[in-house]
């Protein structure tokens, strides 16, 4: 999402901007789809129209299941760098002549049968390439400023030698002021282990950002009739407020059910959308879905079934473990219960995350779903 689309994380905007400038290390962590990435796109997006000596380098690292992968990566993403930018090409020579351990690979495209060019690592000795690619950032950044923003950052703690690259890491963010990082990620649990542990490489280095799973309702009911109307359709404000009750303005969610409400008022040649128009498409929604929550419920043991089913139906003020809910659901002992949620929680995948002293679905269409079941 960005320009027009980008809505609602103005202040959020501000603070990732102004960290930006004054090259302050940030930790960026939220939920799963709660636009972190398109925080960090619309920040660079709106940075750049200003400042035309900074340079930045993006990297997921839920591609890299080891260091030698993530060197290869970085290598890539600093040659693409040196040679986009003039300056930078006219300086530097192929990165593969400064660091060791890294070769060219060109392979054909089965499509249009044309070369393809990439890096690969085949080095043994891991830190001295680290080290070397880090004298080479250094270099690039006594010309330009540079932000390396490196997302899902907790993914490193599955590599054999995560200490030592993280401990390298914080070594040069000491000592290089003209470098800055962005790290992202979206399991607080591991996030936590980073950079709240007393014992960690990266404690209480960065500004930390929260990155809440909702948007203001406001003004997200404003730019959903107003995207409406842009396109020629028009939606009621009852219909948009049951939406966002819904999804609880969670910004993936919302959008994915705005889109099935879009295509099928496309589709009919419906240009009123109402709350039957959004039964409809829920009923859609839910259907295409069951296969993957049959599949994820089946997974669970018997009690936490039986706990999530329990969580689907109770009012928000009500609690999972007072009396009256445990004998309506049918549930065991509260340590029973709280041993359930403790698996609902359990990441990558959770079912749910706790959030004002109750317990919300990730995905409110599952909960739609288990709904139906009782």
């Amino acid at each position: 999402a960005k320009d027009e689309l980008f809505i609602g994380r103005e202040d959020l905007l501000k603070h990732l901007n102004s960290n930006i400038e004054l090259m302050q290390n940030t930790t960026l962590y939220g939920q799963r789809k709660v636009g972190k990435s398109s925080l960090i796109f619309e920040a660079i997006r709106r940075f750049k129209k200003s400042k035309d000596k900074h340079l930045f380098i993006n990297l997921d690292l839920t591609v890299c299941n080891n260091s030698g992968k993530f060197i290869a990566l970085l290598s890539q993403a600093i040659e693409n760098l040196i040679s986009s930018h003039k300056p930078l090409s006219s300086q530097f020579q192929k990165i593969y002549n400064f660091i060791s351990g890294i070769r060219p690979i060109v392979i054909i495209d089965p499509i249009n049968g044309e070369p393809q060019y990439s890096i690969g690592f085949d080095g043994d000795d891991k830190t001295k390439s680290l080290e070397e690619m880090f004298r080479l950032l250094e270099s690039i950044s006594n010309k330009f400023k540079l932000t390396i923003i490196l997302d899902e950052f907790q993914s490193i703690l599955d590599w054999d030698d995560s200490d030592s690259v993280q401990w390298q890491i914080r070594s040069h963010m000491q000592k290089n002021k003209t470098i800055n990082y962005i790290f992202a990620g979206s399991s607080q649990s591991l996030i936590n282990k980073l950079f709240y542990e007393n014992k960690g490489a990266f404690y209480r280095s960065t500004d930390i950002i929260f990155v809440n799973d909702s948007i203001d309702p406001i003004i997200f009911a404003k730019w959903i009739k107003q995207r409406f109307q842009k396109a020629g359709y028009e939606i009621d404000n009852e219909t948009i407020k049951t939406i966002l009750d819904i999804t609880l303005t969670h910004p993936y969610y919302t959008q994915k059910l705005l889109y099935h409400l879009w295509r099928e008022a496309r589709e009919i040649k419906n240009r009123k959308i109402n709350l039957e128009s959004l039964q409809i498409v829920l009923r859609e929604i839910i259907t295409m879905e069951t296969n993957i929550y049959q599949e994820r419920l089946a997974h669970l043991a018997k009690n936490s079934q039986q706990v999530l089913l329990a969580i689907s139906q109770i009012d928000s003020g009500e609690k999972i473990y007072s009396k009256v809910i445990i004998k309506k659901y049918q549930l065991k002992t509260p340590s029973t219960i709280q041993k359930a949620i403790e698996q609902l929680k359990s990441e990558p995948m959770p079912f749910i995350f706790e959030q004002d002293d109750q317990y919300r679905f990730e995905d409110p269409f599952f909960k739609l779903w288990l709904q139906t079941m009782v």
